[in-house]
C-alpha cells in the first residue's frame, strides 16, 4: 500500500488542499497523523534507528488507511476544516461505520481505495518515504511568505504560554529550556537562545525562516508542486493537474463543494506592516525572501 503525501510549511494551505484531494473517489484522507509525523524528527535526533522507522512508517500508515476506511476515527465536528463532511458524502461515511470490521470485510472495504495523509514540514524527510514507500505520490504546497507569518501569529503557536502548555500538540519538541518552554525540532542549536528570547510575533518570522530554508536545499524529485494562490482562485485547473499526477483519480459531488468554497480573499493581503518583529530576525527573514 503506498499513500499519497501531501505536506508543506504549516498554514500554507495543507489543509485546503488535503481536502479537495480526499473529495476526490476512493481516496480516504488522514489529517497529521501523530506518530508518522514524529517518526522522521526521532530519526533525525538518532533516537530511532532508520530501518526500524521504515518498518513503523509503512505499518502505521497502513493502520491509518484502515482506520479511514472502517471510519474508526471520523472527524464529525461540522466546524473544523478537517471534518469527514468536507469530503465525503453522508452515504459514505454510513458506507464506512456500517462495515464489519473482520479481516474478510477489511479487505473487501479496502480495495481500490488509496489513502492521502496530510503531513506538514516531512518535504526534508523525503528521501526516507521514498525508501518506506517507493515511487511515493508526493505533493508539496507553497504560499506566499507574509500570509503563512501571519497565520502563525493569529495561531499563537509560538507564545510562550503555548511552548510551556501541556497540550502543545503542533510542538514537536527536541528540547525543554530552564523555564520550561519547549524547543521545536526545527530550531538550529546555535539559535535556540535567539529563539527564547525574541518575541512570538518574531518567533513566526523565525519558523518560516526556518523551515524554508530548510526545504529549498531538498531536491524533490517527482513531486508535484502547487501554489496556495492558484488553488483558491483557479481551483479546477489545480484539479486537473492533480488528477493527471494520481493517475486519472475521479471527482465527486463532493469535490464540487469543495471548489465551490475556494475563497480568493485569502489571497493579496497587506503586507506585515502592522506588527513589531525583532530587526535581527525581520532582516535575516527578508534577505531568504529575496532570495527565493
Amino acid at each position: 500500500m503506498t499513500p499519497i503525501l501531501i505536506t508543506g510549511i504549516p498554514r500554507s494551505g495543507t489543509t485546503l488542499l488535503g481536502t479537495l484531494i480526499g473529495s476526490l473517489e476512493n481516496i480516504e484522507y488522514d489529517y497529521e497523523p501523530l506518530w508518522l509525523l514524529q517518526i522522521p524528527v526521532l530519526v533525525k535526533f538518532g533516537l530511532l534507528r532508520s530501518p526500524v522507522a521504515i518498518e513503523l512508517l509503512r505499518n502505521l500508515a497502513f493502520e491509518s488507511f484502515i482506520e479511514q476506511v472502517l471510519c474508526r476515527k471520523v472527524n464529525l465536528h461540522a466546524s473544523d476544516a478537517s471534518n469527514c463532511w468536507n469530503m465525503k458524502s453522508p452515504e459514505e461515511v454510513l458506507e464506512g461505520i456500517e462495515w464489519v470490521d473482520d479481516s474478510r470485510t477489511t479487505l473487501e472495504a479496502v480495495t481500490g481505495k488509496r489513502i492521502a495523509l496530510k503531513m506538514p514540514n516531512i518535504s526534508r524527510f523525503y528521501r526516507m518515504f521514498q525508501v518506506a514507500f517507493p515511487n511515493v505520490p508526493f505533493i508539496v504546497i507553497t504560499r506566499r511568505p507574509a500570509d503563512v507569518v501571519r497565520s502563525f501569529i493569529a495561531k499563537g503557536w509560538l507564545t510562550d504560554g503555548y511552548l510551556r502548555s501541556k497540550t502543545a500538540t503542533r510542538i514537536v519538541p527536541k528540547n525543554v529550556s530552564s523555564d520550561g518552554r519547549l524547543i521545536p525540532w526545527w530550531v538550529p542549536p546555535i539559535e535556540e537562545e535567539h529563539f527564547l528570547n525574541i518575541d512570538s510575533n518574531s518567533r513566526a518570522l523565525f519558523m518560516w525562516r526556518c523551515l524554508t530554508a530548510r526545504l529549498s536545499v531538498v531536491e524533490l524529485p517527482g513531486a508535484h508542486h502547487v501554489a496556495f494562490e492558484e488553488l483558491v482562485t483557479h481551483p479546477r485547473d489545480v484539479l486537473e493537474s492533480l488528477r493527471s499526477y494520481l493517475g486519472g483519480a475521479v471527482p465527486t459531488t463532493t469535490t464540487e463543494k469543495v471548489i465551490a468554497k475556494m475563497d480568493p480573499s485569502r489571497i493579496n493581503r497587506p503586507d506585515l506592516e502592522e506588527y513589531v518583529f525583532d530587526p535581527f530576525e525581520f532582516s535575516k527573514a527578508v534577505t531568504l525572501m529575496e532570495a527565493l
